[in-house]
């Protein structure tokens, strides 16, 4: 019984050594890089990597126009395991949060890590991705407005709730720190700006919010929520809003309840 015991502890072990590290999936970390967000389903042609804008919320580009993913798939990325695969079918539509390849006039990739994208499996789930596109994308134009303040100490203040984790995500927090961070070295700022709790303590040193915010990554949104499998693509996005609008009053309170 021990031998038995300790062979399924090494097991365990052995697996968790062995567990991926997978970025969290949410819209908010894609929008601030992005250069182009937009819903978009299989071009006509049919050609793999290559899709036909339906939507754009953030961008140059126009309804109709193609964008090429170069080898794109819908992957799944497991703690444990090979990535799965979703099928791209006539019915999926994808949100994308995009930027420029490198070295590429016309190759787009998704941000954050590349993983910044979601999809429904039917045209009738197209209004929770479109949803979730118009709350980031008027999420980073209020960051961006705070952002451009002229007077320094409300500049802070207008940048301060954007600190927030579980609200705004790590993304919104890293280029918040990284504002801050400009200001601070700026000639002639000095530390006058910098905020402080009550009784003159400082919540960041050195406007650092490292000693706060966790690692960048967490466990997958697969391992972290019970996937239906009858309706695993669906539920791949639908867990994704369900998670930040629990957290935040920007997003519609009826998200999670009408699914």
């Amino acid at each position: 019984m021990m031998r038995l015991i300790a062979a399924l502890f090494l097991s365990f072990v052995a697996l968790s050594a062995f567990a991926r590290i997978v970025p969290n999936k949410d819209p908010l970390n894609g929008v601030l890089d992005a250069e182009l967000v937009v819903i978009a389903g299989p071009s006509l042609s049919g050609k793999p990597g290559i899709f036909r804008i339906e939507d754009v919320f953030l961008g140059d580009l126009h309804a109709g126009d193609s964008i090429d993913l170069g080898d794109f798939k819908l992957s799944v990325v497991p703690r444990y395991g090979s990535p799965e695969i979703e099928p791209i079918n006539p019915a999926t539509r994808i949100l994308f949060f995009l930027q420029r390849a490198k070295n590429s006039a016309t190759l787009w990739k998704p941000t954050y890590f590349e993983e910044s994208y979601f999809w429904v499996q039917r045209t009738e789930d197209v209004a929770l991705l479109k949803r979730a596109a118009e709350r980031a994308v008027n999420l980073r134009r209020d960051w961006e407005k705070a952002a451009a303040t002229p007077d320094p100490k409300l500049r802070v203040a207008e940048l301060w709730p954007f600190l927030s984790l579980p609200t705004y995500g790590v993304s919104f927090l890293q280029h918040t720190e990284s504002e801050f961070r400009i200001m601070k070295e700026r000639p002639g700022r000095g530390r006058m700006w910098q905020p402080r709790l009550p009784g003159g303590a400082n919540q960041f040193s050195g406007w650092s919010c490292t000693r706060r915010s966790p690692a960048p990554f967490t466990g997958h949104f697969f391992t972290t929520y019970t996937v239906d499998h009858h309706h695993s693509a669906r539920n791949c996005f639908v867990k994704c809003i369900t998670r930040s609008s629990s957290s935040t009053t920007h997003a519609p309170s009826s998200t999670k309840h009408s699914l």
